[in-house]
């Protein structure tokens, strides 16, 4: 789909891809600080500059385009095509602020759910930007997050968030939290800096590993499946993995 250079089709390097039907693929170009559009065979489409660092998109039900601004501790909204909508955030930790947003998944009702990196919380917002509620704070507890990044939401509405503390903790909507996935290591089922979660039409849940350079796929009942993937070069490897995201219940990688 593109090389590692300035030119438009090209990337260097994309930190996010979110696809949205019917198959445009969005992908945030942080090395070059833009969103680049291509139809679901690879075509270059558009693109537009954010004036920033982008770390994360989320699409929702209109195919308005949500950023996480990373450099300028905001989210910007744009239409499809890249007309810019609104924009809410400064630095901070109050509501509504940010410390280095990084994942963005937006519900069925186009509620918008960001990964507050350094404030190591969630935050929810409505479609234009007033804010909703927020949750965790720095620790290993239960409920409690190291500079979160992976965010997604499955069919349920359930959201999954993935953390410096290499698991994936499960909450309702409200964040309430519900469960755990995974612990810290190289084995089977275990994870070292997850990057991107994603589900399938049937349930299955797949987490991109930056540190184990793999991706790694459970059931929907949490139970380990497979994985693919080693560091290295050559076809079928893998070097520093982000991620993807899926938004509002829908199977839009798969």
């Amino acid at each position: 789909m593109g090389n590692s250079w300035l030119w438009p089709g090209s990337i260097q390097p994309a930190s996010r891809y979110c696809d949205r039907y019917p198959g445009n693929v969005y992908v945030c170009d942080a090395g070059n600080n833009r969103i680049q559009k291509f139809d679901a065979n690879g075509t270059y489409l558009t693109s537009w500059g954010t004036g920033g660092v982008c770390q994360g998109i989320g699409i929702d039900a209109g195919n308005n385009v949500y950023v996480a601004d990373w450099f300028n501790n905001n989210l910007k909204k744009y239409d499809s095509n890249g007309v810019f909508v609104t924009s809410w955030g400064t630095i901070g930790s109050s509501n509504g602020q940010f410390q280095n947003p990084h994942g963005v998944a937006v519900d069925s009702s186009n509620n918008v759910y960001v990964t507050d990196w350094g404030n190591h919380r969630v935050q929810k917002f409505s479609s234009t930007g007033s804010f909703l509620t927020a949750w965790g704070s720095s620790g290993t507890a239960n409920g409690q997050f190291n500079n979160p990044r992976a965010i997604t939401i499955d069919a349920s509405g359930r959201i999954y968030v993935g953390d410096a503390t290499n698991r994936i903790q499960i909450f309702d909507s409200t964040g309430t939290y519900l469960g755990t996935w995974g612990a810290s290591g190289r084995g089977d089922g275990q994870l070292i800096d997850s990057m991107g979660i994603d589900f399938d039409s049937s349930g299955n849940f797949y987490v991109s590993e930056f540190g184990n350079s793999r991706v790694q796929k459970w059931n929907e009942s949490g139970n380990y499946l497979t994985k693919w993937g080693v560091f290295g070069s050559d076809a079928g490897h893998l070097i520093g993995l982000t991620g993807r995201n899926k938004q509002h219940g829908r199977d839009l990688c798969g």
